[in-house]
């Protein structure tokens, strides 16, 4: 399965009560920081500037770029 389909899965598991739900959760958070990375990646791929990420992530250029510089 996916990133993606398992992101699917697991939210469909957090109204399974809370010993379910907070694994799904913990996954979850994994999962995300992986596509936020790849996300990052392919945008300064495509050509986007740190200002247009740190916009999509609703922070400054600056943040972004000390969290994410490594990536490319």
């Amino acid at each position: 399965m996916d990133r993606r389909g398992e992101m699917v899965e697991l939210i469909g598991r957090l109204g399974d009560g809370p010993e379910v739900g907070m694994v799904a959760v913990a996954r979850l958070r994994d999962l995300l920081d992986e596509e936020r990375l790849f996300q990052v990646g392919e945008a300064r791929r495509a050509g986007w500037s740190w200002a247009a990420v740190g916009a999509a992530f609703g922070v400054t250029p600056q943040a972004v770029h000390r969290m994410f510089a490594w990536l490319v």
